[in-house]
């Protein structure tokens, strides 16, 4: 499996500071347009793709939709699931998560929260 390329690989291809790199990648203002060109051609070169997880940890926000049924084997519950999934996948930011439990766990787990409000 190939290695992911991380900004601390361009930054060492560069010889410049990973910061900078974050920085030019962000297009944060006081990045020379030179240096963004040069991290953003080196990126393109190192194949480099964001960590969607490590963003989501500094930023606080996952995108991440989590959808309880009852079953995922029900047609309802299935069209339902898969029409979300479409929508969200025309914006490219979120991911459906999908977490099918039994009939009882279903009733288990909402009963939890209604006394729990």
């Amino acid at each position: 499996m190939k290695k992911l390329t991380t900004i601390y690989d361009i930054a060492s291809a560069l010889g410049i500071t990973v910061s900078t790199v974050s920085r030019a990648l962000r297009d944060f203002p006081g990045t020379s347009e030179s240096t963004r060109k040069t991290v953003i051609d080196m990126a393109a070169k190192l194949d480099y793709r964001p960590n969607k997880l490590a963003s989501a940890l500094k930023s606080g926000k996952t995108f991440i939709i989590g959808i309880i049924v009852p079953s995922i084997e029900a047609h309802f519950f299935a069209s339902i699931i898969h029409s979300i999934e479409d929508e969200l996948k025309e914006s490219h930011r979120f991911v459906a998560f999908v977490c099918g439990l039994g009939d009882a766990d279903f009733k288990l787990f909402f009963g939890r929260f209604a006394t729990d409000c």
